[in-house]
């Protein structure tokens, strides 16, 4: 007794997928199910053993059939490439996200260190009075105190400079002896003394030789 393949496909389905005998044989031989997809028709179609009849029955293995089950995957296909673009969007997304996270902390962490370059350059022009700016971050903080105070230093010495300085012009200009200061051959200072022991004014020799 042959097998007989009956389908219950209607005639005007229009199923893309071609009807294989050799799977429902295949499925008869080893009772397993199979599955065979088409995506050019977006089908899936399964095969899979039935059994119907009882074991001890003469006509037991005529009873058992083979069930076709055809899945149409045009839904899935599409919710495939819905969820491409979705995940498209939000890789977009995210990396706006964090282009604009990593801008935003990198002005914050460059600002502050800006600042304090353009407070150094304010007081390495010559403005000690200009103090550095504090910031948010603490060890920038413990860089500006330490600038901060190295100015409060230089500012002390350069009044002990001033006042010896003040000192040393007293004594210069109000000395009885006479006292050019020489800068190599040029002058660059003469006191009163000088002045009135060569006949001479103070400015009109500053700046030349002293052989002249």
């Amino acid at each position: 007794i042959k097998k007989r393949v009956i389908s219950t496909r209607p005639k005007s389905d229009p199923i893309l997928f071609p009807f294989t005998v050799s799977s429902v044989n295949d499925t008869f031989s080893d009772k397993e199910t199979r599955e065979i997809s088409n995506s050019a028709s977006n089908q899936l179609v399964s095969y899979k053993y039935l059994h119907i009849g009882e074991d001890n029955s003469p006509s037991a293995k005529y009873m058992n059939i083979v069930g076709e089950i055809v899945f149409s995957t045009e839904r899935v296909e599409a919710q495939k490439i819905a969820n491409l673009f979705l995940h498209i969007i939000l890789a977009v997304i995210a990396l706006v996200l964090v282009l604009i996270i990593g801008y935003s902390i990198s002005i914050r962490l460059t600002r502050p260190i800006e600042e304090i370059l353009a407070d150094i350059h304010n007081i390495s022009s010559g403005d000690l009075t200009h103090p550095v700016r504090k910031t948010a971050h603490l060890e920038l903080n413990r860089i500006a105190d330490a600038i901060n105070t190295m100015i409060g230093e230089i500012q002390i010495y350069l009044k002990t400079i001033q006042i010896s300085e003040s000192r040393y012009f007293g004594l210069f200009h109000s000395s009885a002896h006479a006292i050019i200061i020489l800068e190599g051959f040029r002058i660059s200072n003469m006191n009163k003394a000088a002045s009135d022991l060569f006949g001479i004014s103070e400015s009109s020799v500053l700046g030349r030789n002293i052989e002249d």
